[in-house]
């Protein structure tokens, strides 16, 4: 136990230091093949991996919470880790509530947590750079724990670390599969407890496993596998990881969702506009006048994917809408401010309630300008013409020129279409 301890300290020391530094990246803990990553957005703890039964603890997550895979999982995802971003499309849809979906990641920290705390060696590495900063801010910092959440996270692998160790067993069986040593026709009328749970002790299912499906806290159910242990009735076997459901999709390399007006380069030196908006008809109206103005459009649904999707698309301009679920625009324009690569991006805030609370609010996060809702091409020109080649602020140049004639006989063109 002394050694687990010892890991365990050493882990917590930087766990809360990442907290109380409001920590941005991946700490990366490691000893020889293993390893344990840990992912924090502004010193929130957004989720922790264990590629050992990655995918059986998902589902764990799945079955308790009742989740629709089929629903969660209807895009590719761009993000890692995967598990986080189909939360927040969770949170997103309604399926689950902010305050379960921070109860789930409890568990998994806690479950990746007692791994690698049970090693008596530990390497760390903080990965605070650019590309993982600016993809961690994009996903929704208030989901995850906070120091207090790490705090009550790191009691319960102590105590749970010190039970098992009671127990006498190697800490690798947490991850085994239980079985039973005794047939059930064999036992002793006595055992009617162990006779109950026959069933569920098959060698199928891990320790974790077994404590969701007693729904006891794990450090209960380690009580109870001490008691059946010492009475030499328990086996523990390999347990093979769940295979990643076919309908889960996730790309290496973010993809921004790019509209009919821009596949692949851009033609003719157009614009590229983004348009950040949780409506699909919103999006489709949007994309359909930028294509027939001959601009790229690179349309995102989902905000906690915006900020990568931006990154790879590198936008002339953005349109934000201020009313989103899981993130709102205010955050979203705060996080896009920090990215150096989009500090000087026009961002312009779409918004059905054009008050000046909104307005104050939006600027202080670094909007650059206001459009009100419904979407309408007359107005999308006129921002288009005001903000062309706006990191460069050349408005007089041939090249803007060129730009703002182009956007006059695009629209003209495209309102007589529509008419």
């Amino acid at each position: 136990m002394k050694s687990s301890s010892n890991s365990l300290l050493y882990v917590a020391q930087l766990l809360i230091k990442l907290t109380q530094q409001s920590g941005t990246g991946v700490l990366t803990l490691s000893t020889g093949q293993k390893s344990w990553r840990f992912y924090f957005a502004d010193g929130i703890l957004n989720y922790a991996v264990d590629e050992h039964h990655r995918v059986r603890r998902w589902f764990r997550l799945v079955t308790r919470y009742n989740l629709n895979m089929g629903v969660l999982t209807n895009a590719p995802i761009c993000y890692s880790p995967w598990e986080y971003v189909l939360l927040c499309r969770g949170i997103r849809d309604g399926q689950i509530r902010i305050d379960q979906a921070a109860q789930a990641i409890a568990r998994v920290v806690q479950e990746v947590l007692f791994t690698a705390a049970s090693e008596v060696k530990l390497a760390a590495r903080w990965d605070g750079n650019k590309e993982a900063r600016l993809s961690l801010s994009s996903t929704v910092t208030q989901v995850g724990l906070d120091l207090e959440g790490v705090q009550k996270v790191l009691k319960s692998v102590r105590d749970l670390l010190r039970s098992w160790s009671d127990i006498g067993l190697p800490f690798a069986h947490v991850n085994c599969g239980i079985g039973l040593t005794v047939a059930p026709g064999v036992a002793s009328p006595k055992e009617s407890t162990l006779l109950s749970l026959s069933a569920l002790l098959n060698g199928t299912r891990s320790f974790w496993d077994v404590a969701q499906k007693l729904n006891q806290t794990p450090l209960a159910a380690a009580r109870m596998l001490k008691h059946f242990d010492s009475r030499n009735v328990l086996s523990f076997e390999p347990l093979q990881n769940l295979p990643q459901p076919p309908e889960l999709k996730v790309m290496q390399a973010t993809s921004p969702v790019v509209g009919t007006g821009g596949v692949g380069k851009r033609a003719h030196g157009g614009m590229t506009i983004a348009c950040i908006d949780d409506s699909p008809s919103v999006l489709n109206q949007m994309d359909r006048i930028l294509a027939g103005m001959g601009c790229r459009s690179v349309g995102i649904r989902e905000p906690i994917q915006a900020l990568p999707t931006l990154l790879n698309a590198q936008p002339d301009l953005i349109f934000l809408d201020l009313i989103m679920p899981v993130v709102t625009g205010y955050e979203l324009c705060a996080q896009i401010r920090r990215a150096s690569a989009l500090k000087d991006v026009p961002v312009v805030v779409l918004t059905s309630n054009d008050g000046a609370f909104d307005r104050v609010r939006a600027n202080l996060a670094g909007a650059t300008d206001f459009m009100s809702k419904p979407v309408d091409i007359l107005r999308i020109v006129s921002v288009l013409k005001k903000y062309a080649n706006y990191k460069n602020n050349i408005e007089s140049s041939p090249k803007i020129q060129m730009e703002n004639l182009k956007l006059n006989k695009a629209a003209q063109a495209f309102s007589k279409s529509s008419n």
